[in-house]
């Protein structure tokens, strides 16, 4: 499982993965630690511009908490904290995007500017947080899987079937079980050469947790898609991949997670096209002249 509480010297000012990084980090936090990273996210040039003191009357916690939350975050301390604040405020500025949550007055020129720009900012937070060697050993793993089973309840399960087609279209053995039931069933019978491989927004999902319990009881590799730190769905895996998401009123979380869950699968799934080269070249060209030929005849 990849450590989200980067070392100081590894923090990089990039406002995309400081951003990504507070808001992976955001749910498991304790209170008064959440109310500093919620204040990050709502107001950041508030936060690069006060004191220590300034910010202990705003948010309504101690100086210690805010420092252990600075330290959480990956900085040595507040001033640190600060002045990645105020880089990541100056680069936001220069972008002249469109923010803000979507309101019921907006326009619908208006709509679409602030789906794009979230949706944006969605992806460059992603990209910007994927592990990238997590994802190398994950692919290793698929490729030397012998079946790869895939569940996501709800909204999820679109990602599930995703990958599953992407990764059965290169000769993989895979499966996307739609009902909770099937899926569990699966996932009992996977054994130490499979790979489970769960999707969920909050890693609370009830039936996704049942799915990912039983295949890590088999002893098969286990794999978690989700956007929360220490949520319990990753208790059950060997390897966490962490995608951006958001909650408004209106995206909710299955909308706002979703284009960054379907990115980190498209990277998950291209590294492991770059391991199986020569075989998922046959199978692409075997499977689009079959499609081709099939397409052909109905004309």
């Amino acid at each position: 499982m990849s450590d989200l509480r980067a070392h100081p010297a590894d923090y990089s000012p990039d406002p995309d993965a400081l951003v990504a990084r507070v808001r992976v980090l955001l749910p498991s936090l304790p209170p008064a630690s959440a109310r500093v990273a919620q204040l990050i996210l709502d107001d950041p040039v508030r936060v690069s511009r006060s004191t220590l003191q300034d910010l202990v009357q705003v948010v309504g916690t101690s100086e210690a908490t805010i420092i252990r939350t600075a330290r959480t975050l990956g900085f040595r301390g507040y001033p640190d904290m600060r002045f990645a604040l105020a880089t990541a405020a100056g680069q936001r500025r220069q972008e002249h995007q469109i923010t803000g949550d979507i309101t019921v007055t907006d326009s619908v020129r208006d709509v679409i500017d602030k789906i794009a720009g979230a949706e944006q900012r969605a992806l460059r937070e992603t990209a910007a947080h994927l592990d990238a060697e997590a994802l190398g050993r994950i692919a290793d793993t698929i490729v030397a899987a012998r079946k790869i089973v895939l569940y996501g309840a709800g909204a999820s399960s679109l990602i599930a079937a995703d990958l599953q087609q992407k990764l059965m279209r290169i000769g993989l053995i895979s499966h996307a079980p739609t009902d909770n039931h099937l899926a569990v069933t699966e996932a009992v019978l996977l054994t130490p050469h499979d790979v489970a491989i769960a999707i969920s927004h909050s890693g609370e999902t009830s039936e996704t947790l049942a799915f990912l319990r039983q295949a890590h009881k088999t002893g098969a590799s286990t794999v978690a898609l989700t956007s929360v730190d220490s949520s319990t769905l990753t208790t059950y895996a060997d390897r966490v991949v962490y995608a951006a998401g958001r909650d408004d009123i209106f995206r909710p979380a299955a909308l706002s997670s979703r284009i960054s869950h379907l990115m980190a699968v498209d990277c998950l799934f291209v590294a492991v096209a770059q391991r199986t080269y020569d075989s998922t070249t046959r199978a692409v060209a075997a499977t689009h002249d079959a499609l081709s030929a099939s397409r052909a005849r109905k004309h």
